[in-house]
């Protein structure tokens, strides 16, 4: 819980409840602005109720100005109705978002303050489908119904999987002879051709005798020898995030050290498809003798990598095993390598030491995981599980300098990982706390880590990656610098308002560690707001970057952040809703180091607008001269108007559709948003003066499931629009658009 939802929670009288007020996700385009807590002391919000009167729950006691009316609740709008002479306090939804999108939105009560919402309802009603709600995109996703994740969708739902209960039955397996089973569901068993099992046991082995490559096949393969690791493996199916347990089978391998002296055998495993597992024992098909078991990680689009060595072989015949869940092939690279020593630096008190200038080759083979580390999560860089382990090195600094890491894979099978560390490594390495000594950290190949001014004293590079690769690690040191201004927060400039900022990020350190993107160099800027604001950032990163912004109070601490947001998809979108006067900062953080392009929109707060109607041009809803948020549904409404961008719909009119107006009595910046909506949402603009108008050029923009949800940036001339939420391939759902009108520069 955020201890301005606590503050809230507590602030309603309402302790009991506070497990209603806990950290949820919201489909808005809003986060709550932890800057809001309290109010300032107005006049008492409710007068006493007279007997029998009716009065509307947002009506207050008397008022002349709006500086006397405060609820004491961040979330609701406080205005003094000047008609009524009373204040009024209008709920505002958009101002309880939390950060997240996927456990639903959460609104406002006039009494209780900030409430948790209903989860996001992603089903499609289409049993063919498997729905999920996906974070990362902020979006639901629909993908065809693989219950055994074999990639051959059921064939009653338009695929060719005969028994999707079974991950070795589809239309692209291959038939095994003998089994009396329709394996690549033709509607014959056992017809010729057929594949029988091959490699299959011990005593009918893939013979190796030599460095080179080979080829395991697992077509016909049965599941005959368990290792310790486990024999099934929980697989993503059809891309949806749902787990099937799917079985391994195993085919055998031996390994032949020729006379002579025992060798060292590397062996890496690769298929486009399922997971594999490698293992290895001293007796074959004896468990009790196992000696090797290593898992897989992800490799190319749906494939998997497994690596490992066998130390020390002695000549003579050798056992290794292949696992796969998957009949693809599986290719092994062998390489027969003199004994080298196993590599003992794992931990900060057996580190090697790190000498400028001397590149170090850290082999992550058979290697665990000490250490914790900010970067090596997977929701934001999207490289699959936990880092392949992780090496240490050290090297000790007399004086200050500017530190520069370089680390770089030497294959394609690992994206590398480096982590800089001071001396209480040593003191917590292996507890639960050890990220406290991590300074900063990288993701990337041939990536650098830059420390500017590090003082004197011993530190600590732990190096790893996602995925079992080799990384060339290398140290520079120069003369210390001054930083940018702008690489902190007391000395961040201002922020231009409602245009764009370049934040370039060239020379800049990791120096706000309480955003959202865990090693990333980042710049801060300032943001004043005069009046309560509605806030949205927009940030354009440079392709194939992951971005992040946030938004603090004065400092850029744990404490006093207000909202972060990372995506590897441009431009990204952060509202604040209701935001309160004050001096802020924002962080803006680049995974590559490159420049940013952020545009903060402000706007007097208001409370949002639910559009009950506007099915058409009679009833279409006015957009406010500086715009507003407005929120509605589609699925009752009628299929009107037809867009450019819904490629993906043929029926006339499309999806229903809802319709918004806006008059620019001067050239003006317009920007449309839809982040918060609960489907594919399509935005299109049309210039009148007539309804429904004509589609102005380049101004549709239509949510693909996947991507984030439709955005539009437009320079418009005067006259009269409207603004069409409809649905891309004949999605409907609820949406929410957020619109901020300004003179266009």
């Amino acid at each position: 819980m955020t201890l301005r939802s606590h503050i809230v929670c507590m602030a309603a009288g309402v302790a009991v409840l506070l497990g209603a007020c806990s950290e949820s996700s919201a489909p808005s385009p809003f986060v709550m602005p932890t800057s809001t807590l309290g109010g300032a002391g107005g006049q008492a919000p409710l007068s006493p109720m007279v007997p029998g009167e009716n009065r509307e729950p947002t009506i207050g006691g008397p008022c002349s100005l709006d500086a006397q009316c405060d609820d004491q609740l961040p979330c609701t709008v406080n205005t003094c109705d000047g008609n009524l002479g009373r204040c009024r306090f209008v709920p505002n939804d958009a101002s309880c978002a939390d950060e997240k999108f996927c456990n639903g939105s959460e609104y406002c009560d006039n009494t209780l303050g900030c409430r948790a919402g209903d989860p996001i309802a992603c089903s499609d009603n289409n049993t063919c489908t498997i729905d999920v709600c996906v974070e990362a995109s902020r979006t639901c996703e629909h993908s065809a119904r693989d219950a055994d994740g074999d990639g051959d969708p059921d064939w009653h739902c338009a695929g060719g999987d005969c028994d999707d209960t079974n991950a070795r039955i589809s239309s692209g397996a291959v038939e095994v002879c003998d089994n009396t089973r329709d394996d690549n569901c033709n509607g014959a068993a056992d017809e010729m051709p057929c594949a029988g099992p091959k490699n299959d046991t011990c005593a009918d082995p893939l013979l190796v005798e030599a460095s080179g490559s080979y080829q395991a096949t697992l077509a016909a393969a049965r599941s005959d020898y368990a290792l310790s690791c486990e024999t099934t493996q929980l697989v993503q199916t059809g891309g949806s995030g749902m787990d099937a347990k799917t079985p391994f089978r195993d085919v055998v391998v031996a390994i032949k050290v020729p006379p002579g002296d025992a060798q060292d055998v590397e062996v890496v495993a690769t298929t486009a498809r399922g997971r594999l597992k490698l293992g290895a024992s001293e007796v074959c098909g004896n468990p009790a003798t196992e000696t090797r078991c290593v898992g897989s990680f992800p490799w190319s689009d749906a494939g998997a990598v497994a690596r490992t060595k066998l130390h020390a072989l002695a000549p003579g015949v050798h056992p290794l095993y292949v696992f796969s869940t998957a009949d693809e092939p599986v290719f092994l690279d062998v390489r027969f390598l003199p004994v080298a020593p196993l590599q003992a630096h794992e931990t900060c008190a057996t580190a090697l030491p790190l000498v400028p200038g001397t590149p170090l080759v850290a082999k992550l083979v058979d290697v665990k995981t000490e250490l914790a580390s900010r970067c090596a999560g997977d929701s934001t860089f999207g490289y699959g599980p936990l880092p392949a382990g992780d090496l240490l090195y050290t090297f000790t600094l007399a004086e200050a300098k500017d530190v520069h890491l370089f680390a770089a894979a030497e294959d394609n099978l690992g994206v590398p990982v480096i982590s800089l560390r001071d001396a209480r490594c040593l003191e917590i390495a292996g507890s639960a706390p050890d990220e406290a000594s991590e300074l900063t950290c990288r993701v990337g190949t041939n990536n650098e880590l830059f420390m500017r001014a590090l003082g004197p004293g011993t530190y600590f590079v732990a190096v790893s990656a996602f995925g079992p690769t080799n990384v060339g690690v290398s140290l520079e040191l120069s003369a210390p610098t001054a930083a940018p201004l702008d690489n902190a927060c007391s000395t961040a400039r201002d922020l231009l308002l409602n245009q764009g900022n370049t934040v370039a990020l060239s020379g800049h350190v990791d120096a706000v560690q309480a955003s959202c993107l865990g090693g990333a160099v980042d710049a801060a800027l300032r943001l004043k707001i005069q009046e309560p604001s509605d806030v949205l950032l927009v940030a354009q990163g440079a392709r194939d970057d992951v971005i992040s912004v946030g938004a603090f109070e004065s400092a850029c601490d744990a404490t006093a952040r207000v909202a972060c947001r990372s995506s590897f998809l441009s431009p990204l979108r952060l509202g604040l809703a209701n935001l309160a006067p004050g001096d802020y900062r924002v962080a803006v953080e680049s995974a590559l180091g490159s420049s940013v392009n952020l545009t903060p929109w402000v706007r007097k707060a208001r409370a949002p607008t639910p559009v009950a109607s506007a099915d058409a041009c009679a009833n279409a809803i006015q957009i406010p001269p500086a715009g507003g948020l407005f929120t509605g549904n589609t699925a009752n409404f009628n299929a009107d108007f037809d867009a450019s961008c819904d490629f993906g719909s043929f029926v006339k009119g499309g999806a229903a559709d809802q319709l918004l107006k806006f008059t620019l009595s001067e050239r003006s910046r317009v920007v449309i948003d839809s982040d918060g909506s609960g489907y594919d949402v399509l935005l299109n603009v049309r210039r009148g003066p007539t309804c429904p108008g004509t589609e102005v050029p380049e101004a549709c923009a239509a949510s693909v499931t996947g991507s984030f949800l439709a955005f539009l940036d437009l320079t418009l001339e005067p006259g009269d629009y409207f603004l069409q939420v409809d649905g891309f391939a004949q999605s409907v759902g609820p949406w929410a658009v957020n619109v901020f009108i300004t003179k266009a520069p």
